[in-house]
């Protein structure tokens, strides 16, 4: 009874089938098929745009690897250029940026990079390099960086030094009775004199290219040397106040007074010694100078041959020889025409004009004699 129940049952089951094995069937279910595959083809492609430089083209893919879609379109990278996308999981634009090599030297070194973009200023920032102010590129910074770029930074310092210059002195010689003829005395010894110069070196990559003269000053002046020439002899040498006007040099730097002397006759025996005379007094003796055209006690001109004494002993106008016991210093022919407070005291015997203070610092005070000619 069951047995004829399962073939009644399965004898329907073919009947109804037996559609499903025919040719039609086939052929409506691979239509179906590929009806589906060819919707989801469509909905799956879509356009990419690759920009490579200055060109352009657009595939139609349905990968969404981007070294997919580049080798599927037959683009080749190198290993640094740089690939940008847009268009999240179905990318529509691909842009290659091609790599190019940029050169720079610096600090006596070159080196050669492989950069896609950016300016002067960027790679320096990359590669950490330094730029002081006094500096110089070959490139303005904001400048941007392309093929075959070689970019040269030179180091520029500057170096300030001196240098000192030694300054000669000159001698000036001046004659004197107050020392022997043949005997030369340095009243101001000579020093010489320095002048300093600042230089400054312009220094580029470690080489000196340029040297400026930016100050001179003196950083010790020049002290020049006074000589004083003895002139002192046995035979008198100054004169009685009967010179004509002193003469003036026409040069406003070097004018001086000159003071003419005229010599008077005073007959001396071998030790120098006046041979005529009224009296004699032997004391200390004193120097003094004053300013050219100064007068005297008695109205007289101060003048070499002018002397000072107390005229209550010699009285002003008296002509007079002055010279050391010894004969080594001769002051020569004087006449008494000025006076001072030693004098009039008693602490000096004769006050000698010289006309200059050097001198009367080298006379100082000695033990003179003064014969009264008179």
């Amino acid at each position: 009874m069951l047995l004829a129940k399962t073939a009644i049952l399965y004898s329907k089951i073919k009947k109804r089938t037996a559609f499903l094995r025919t040719r039609i069937f086939a052929m409506c279910v691979l239509f179906a098929a590929t009806t589906v595959l060819s919707v989801m083809m469509i909905t799956m492609t879509h356009a990419v745009e690759i920009v490579d430089g200055g060109n352009k083209s657009v595939i139609k893919t349905m990968r969404t690897n981007t070294n997919d879609i580049l080798k599927q379109a037959g683009f080749t990278l190198s290993e640094h250029d740089v690939v940008e996308t847009e268009g999240g999981k179905f990318i529509d634009e691909i842009v290659i940026k091609r790599a190019f090599e940029v050169k720079i030297t610096a600090d006596d070194s070159t080196q050669s990079l492989m950069l896609v973009e950016g300016s002067v200023n960027d790679l320096l920032s990359q590669m950490s390099l330094s730029i002081d102010s006094n500096d110089v590129i070959s490139h303005e910074l904001s400048q941007e960086l392309s093929g075959d770029m070689h970019i040269f930074v030179d180091r520029v310092g500057f170096k300030t030094y001196e240098k000192t210059e030694k300054l000669a002195y000159t001698v000036t010689k001046e004659n004197t009775s107050t020392l022997k003829k043949g005997i030369t005395q340095i009243v101001t010894p000579g020093q010489k004199g320095e002048r300093v110069t600042v230089y400054r070196d312009k220094i580029v990559n470690g080489e000196v290219i340029s040297t400026e003269k930016i100050e001179q000053y003196i950083s010790k002046e020049v002290v020049n040397e006074v000589q004083m020439v003895g002139t002192a002899s046995a035979a008198p040498v100054v004169s009685a106040a009967k010179a004509a006007p002193a003469a003036k040099t026409t040069d406003k730097a070097a004018a001086k007074t000159v003071v003419p002397q005229i010599t008077q006759e005073v007959l001396l025996d071998a030790k120098g010694q006046p041979v005529k005379y009224a009296a004699v007094h032997e004391g200390r003796a004193t120097a003094y100078t004053a300013k050219a055209g100064a007068g005297t006690a008695s109205g007289r001109k101060a003048m070499v041959g002018h002397v000072a004494v107390d005229p209550n002993k010699i009285p002003y106008g008296t002509k007079l020889y002055i010279c050391s016991a010894d004969g080594k210093f001769v002051y020569g022919y004087a006449i008494a025409a000025d006076t001072g407070g030693a004098l009039r005291s008693g602490k000096a015997l004769v006050d000698l004009y010289f006309n200059t203070m050097e001198e009367c610092r080298t006379f100082g005070a000695r033990t003179l004699r003064v014969y009264v000619l008179d």
